[in-house]
């Protein structure tokens, strides 16, 4: 148990500052200087531009056009929104917690009573299906396992290849890895589907 906690900390250790730092790039980039606005603001323009021009607009709507916009934007990005953000993220925090928590207990027994899961599922079942429940139960366990394996032997590889052939386009370390994690995750996880 000790052991998958290592593993799992070892994870979250090189996951959660690549994480952590993208979230505060992106925050200084919405508001920190003002270049990052003007790369918002000139395609903006030209859109502003291209309406005026084609619809014959005066200047002034297709302007109220472009104020509505980075109003839009700066509603969107308000403290209500950052604050149901970071609300949200404490409250999943708290449940991952308790399921934590959980599993934990749950794992300590299953690993301390070995065959205790087996008896539990045996114990369902009419004496005479015990041999044949727990030989299902021992080829579901290897077919797991081996789906397990296979699984994240086929993420590693993808996410090792997206990295190296970032790296070979000379984006840095840090980054190549979190691009190469993140449709890894995105693409394994049923929510995200």
């Amino acid at each position: 148990l000790i052991l998958l906690w290592g593993v799992l900390g070892g994870i979250i250790a090189v996951v959660v500052p690549l994480v952590a730092g993208k979230i505060i790039e992106l925050s200084n980039l919405i508001s920190g200087s003002g270049s990052s606005l003007d790369v918002v603001m000139e395609p903006l323009q030209n859109v502003q531009k291209y309406i005026t021009d084609t619809l014959g607009l005066p200047a002034v709507q297709s302007e109220a056009i472009l104020d509505d916009f980075v109003k839009r934007l700066l509603k969107f990005l308000n403290y209500d929104t950052v604050t149901s953000v970071l609300s949200s993220i404490i409250n999943t925090g708290m449940s991952t917690v308790v399921v934590l928590f959980s599993v934990s207990f749950i794992t300590f027994f299953f690993l301390k009573e070995d065959g205790l899961f087996s008896k539990m599922v045996a114990a369902i079942f009419p004496d005479k299906y015990s041999e044949n429940v727990y030989r299902a139960i021992n080829k579901i366990s290897v077919l797991l396992s081996r789906y397990f394996t296979g699984l994240l032997t086929e993420s590693l590889i993808i996410a090792s290849v997206i990295a190296v052939v970032l790296l070979l386009f000379g984006m840095q370390f840090e980054n190549a890895c979190f691009i190469a994690i993140v449709p890894e995750v995105s693409l394994r996880s049923p929510a995200l589907r």
